[in-house]
This record gives structure tokens, sequence and C-alpha cells, in this order.
């Protein structure tokens, strides 16, 4: 789906080729973590998870162990039909 904005054209299909590159590490970590993650990244299906961030940070570091750290990746996910939920003390984001 190409997408024109200001005389440039933007691939995202490309972009999220790219996104997945940058998230190779997650994903593989949670396919090991959870069967379901793995069959709905395999075959493109929806799988919804729910994570507390304690958790998650141990699976998928991040400079700082704050749910914001990971609202590209959870954005990135949803593309995909996958929904991550990741719980706090604090927040819940979706």
């Amino acid at each position: 789906m190409n997408n024109t904005t200001g005389g440039l054209k933007r691939n995202y299909s490309h972009k999220q080729d790219i996104e997945e590159r940058l998230f190779a590490l997650d994903i593989d970590a949670l396919r090991q973590e959870s069967e379901e993650f793995k069959y709905a990244w395999d075959n493109n299906g929806y799988c919804k998870l729910t994570m507390k961030l304690p958790e998650l940070f141990e699976l998928c570091p991040r400079k700082y162990p704050k749910t914001e750290s990971y609202n590209r990746f959870v954005k990135f996910l949803e593309s995909r039909g996958i929904e991550l939920t990741i719980t706090s003390r604090k927040k819940r984001i979706k």
C-alpha cells in the first residue's frame, strides 16, 4: 500500500519489514515464551497477550522499564493482529 505525502511515496510494507528486523529479538523472545504468540505470528493470526511490565522487561529489555518504552513495539504487533497489553502498578497501555 503506497501513500503520497508531500510528493514522496511511502511504502508501508517496506516500513513493516524494517520494524520486523528492529524487533526481531523481542519477537523471538515472545515466540519462545508463548505458544499462542508463536502460532499467531507464524500464521498471521490473532492473539491477545497480557504481560506484567517486569516480565516483559526481562524478555524484551529496554533502556528504562517503563510502559512507554514499548509503545512502538505494541503498535507494530497490532499491525500484525497481535494485541499486547502491558500492565504495571501505575499504568496500563494497549
